[in-house]
């Protein structure tokens, strides 16, 4: 063996190599960049390891989580350190991203939005996050508040497509259907395919009864996109109304294969089983619905409907 190889083999060995955090924070981002998030995770655990104040390998962390999926690990982590995150920009918006993740904890996820727009480094960055406070806002059921938030964003960026979406759903929960209205038919004249406004359009046409009229939106939708699980819950309403209890409990299931957490497809399930006459197998619906915070997030309607059939 030549000699250079010999020095090269000892070096290793006694560590005269050994990586920084530093080098583990670049390492770990490029393999993030590349949407390897296992080994992104991994690169920013042992660069955290040698040094573990450096909170841009905490980020890196936390969202290569958040890609992940991995909820539950990823708020253990931002719980186990939010000490050090108090004054953080990164950990405390990616804190809250995971915590507006299914099962959603919006009052947590609040806070944690709040944390971050005070440390925001920057007009852009501050809102950005301003968007998901709104979210969570909307799911605590401050429609005012939420509108305020959309609307400020939407004066920083006016063409905030998801802003408009959700500012429109807002304003029809305030009552302010006009409003609403006009920002839907704005999108559609941007965005003539936009999914979340096409199933906005097709969910007032359904307050409305025009079960049929809702379904031509809801058919774009999944037409669109075919794994929407949003589309299937509210189609497979419609079809109930209109009789095709067949066709509507096709739906549901979909729509529950594809997004189990969402509470509000056990509450149509239950709706079709009851017009099945399978009164067992609509409280099983509800219940689940109910398990999986349906009245936190929509008010007590499920609650009123077990009850009613379900002694």
């Amino acid at each position: 063996m030549k000699s250079y190889h010999l020095i090269l083999l000892f070096c290793i060995h006694a560590g005269l190599f050994a990586q920084t955090a530093q080098d583990y924070l670049r390492d770990g981002f490029k393999l993030f960049q590349q949407e390897k998030y296992k080994y992104a995770l991994q690169k920013a655990k042992a660069g955290i390891a040698l040094d573990s104040t450096e909170l841009e390998l905490h980020s890196l962390a936390l969202e290569s989580m958040y890609r992940q999926n991995m909820r539950a690990e990823g708020l253990a982590w931002y719980l186990r350190h939010k000490k050090l995150y108090a004054t953080h920009f990164g950990t405390n918006f990616l804190g809250g991203l995971l915590y507006l993740s299914h099962p959603i904890e919006a009052q947590p996820a609040l806070e944690a939005f709040e944390t971050a727009l005070e440390m925001a480094p920057n007009d852009t960055l501050f809102h950005y996050v301003l968007f998901f406070r709104a979210t969570a806002k909307s799911f605590l059921r401050d429609f005012e508040g939420a509108a305020i938030d959309f609307r400020n964003c939407l004066k920083f960026n006016p063409s905030h497509i998801d802003a408009m979406i959700n500012l429109s759903a807002v304003e029809d929960d305030l009552g302010n259907m006009e409003e609403s209205k006009a920002l839907l038919n704005k999108i559609i004249e941007l965005q003539p395919d936009n999914i979340g406004a096409l199933a906005n359009i097709g969910f007032r046409l359904q307050q409305d009864s025009a079960w049929e009229a809702s379904n031509t939106f809801y058919n774009r939708v999944l037409e669109l996109n075919p794994n929407e699980p949003l589309g299937y819950s509210n189609r497979s309403y419609n079809r109930m109304m209109l009789g095709d209890l067949k066709g509507a409990m096709k739906d549901i299931k979909k729509s529950i294969e594809l997004l189990p957490e969402n509470s509000w497809a056990y509450r149509n399930q239950g709706l079709i089983y009851l017009r099945m006459k399978k009164g067992k197998e609509a409280c099983a619906s509800f219940e689940e619905g109910l398990r999986r915070g349906f009245t936190a997030r929509y008010g007590p309607e499920l609650e009123q409907l077990h009850k009613e059939h379900c002694r």
